[in-house]
């Protein structure tokens, strides 16, 4: 039988621990190596300009969605594309892999080009599209009774949105613009008659302090069947599948109308939309693709339905 002496059962020990510690730090890397490969790195477009409110809305909601999957899913890093851009480049970025996800109304085109998440975002509320005008107008443009009326009119949209070749397959006189600032200088000079807008986006927009000659035409708006859709490369299975759990799971909760009817650029809007009646001017969408949701779909908004008392924050 071996026996030990003592140095050498301090010896052998020693090696234990020795060991012991090595087996740990392994273990403790490979642990860090793997919390590492599992974090979700989700870049976005920067906005269109350093005023432009909109996307705060849909980084929010994107956040929540990638919150509430956290524990299937993994640590997350959401970041921002470092230079402005429209609409048209930011899809191709995100077709080349260089941006990760943007968040745009639909068509038959953008999703042949990336992956769309069936999911309306604005629950069909940006095809709801009411009117900024110069003031000088208002009084004239408030005696429209007729669709053909306002096809007579001067609009314009952003070169590279859908709007563009909706209003003008179905007769508008609509006129393309390439810089996002520029719609509103234009407007503010007198340029055009109308700049229609996504319902949601006024209050963000209506700036007397630098436009004072731009008003919105309170009585009537168009609209059309269409929805904005989280986009992104066809081969990130994996982020597809967490975005549409998550946006399922904070739907499901009440989260989702939540944000949607709560968040501060839109409460106003909503609620105007959910107590007046005003003249809509309802229009096809030629360019609709195959998907959208039913007519009676929960996925469009639903007037007077929310409670806007959830938006109280309650103070302790």
């Amino acid at each position: 039988m071996l026996m030990l002496t003592p140095c050498l059962t301090r010896q052998f020990a020693l090696g234990q621990s020795q060991i012991f510690v090595i087996l740990f730090t392994l273990m403790t890397l490979g642990h860090f190596s793997a919390s590492i490969s599992a974090l979700t790195v989700i870049k976005h477009k920067k906005p269109e300009s350093e005023t432009d409110l909109r996307p705060r809305y849909f980084i929010q909601l994107l956040e929540q969605a990638l919150e509430v999957t956290r524990k299937d899913f993994g640590v997350y890093r959401i970041e921002q594309h470092d230079i402005h851009m429209y609409q048209g480049r930011a899809l191709k970025l995100l077709e080349t892999g260089r941006l990760d996800i943007v968040w745009t109304m639909t068509s038959i085109a953008r999703e042949k080009q990336v992956e769309p998440i069936r999911i309306p975002l604005m629950k069909g509320l940006l095809g709801k599209r009411m009117m900024l005008i110069h003031k000088d107008k208002l009084r004239d443009f408030s005696q429209i009774q007729t669709l053909d009326e306002l096809k007579k009119l001067s609009i314009y949209q952003g070169h590279d949105w859908p709007d563009l070749k909706i209003l003008r397959m179905n007769g508008f006189n609509a006129h393309a613009i390439s810089d996002y600032l520029a719609m509103f200088k234009l407007l503010n000079k007198g340029k055009y008659d109308l700049f229609p807008r996504g319902m949601l986006e006024i209050s963000s927009e209506i700036q007397p302090s630098v436009y004072a000659n731009i008003v919105l035409l309170p009585n009537i708006y168009v609209s059309y069947p269409t929805a904005v859709y989280f986009f992104i490369h066809p081969s990130r299975k994996r982020l597809y599948q967490r975005i549409e759990t998550g946006l399922k799971r904070l739907d499901k909760s009440g989260d989702f109308d939540r944000l949607l009817n709560c968040f501060p650029l839109h409460i106003q809007a909503l609620k105007d939309y959910s107590s007046q009646s005003i003249q809509e001017f309802i229009l096809p969408n030629p360019i609709a693709p195959d998907g959208l949701p039913e007519a009676n779909s929960p996925w469009w908004y639903q007037r007077g339905v929310f409670d806007f008392k959830q938006c109280q924050v309650t103070k302790k």
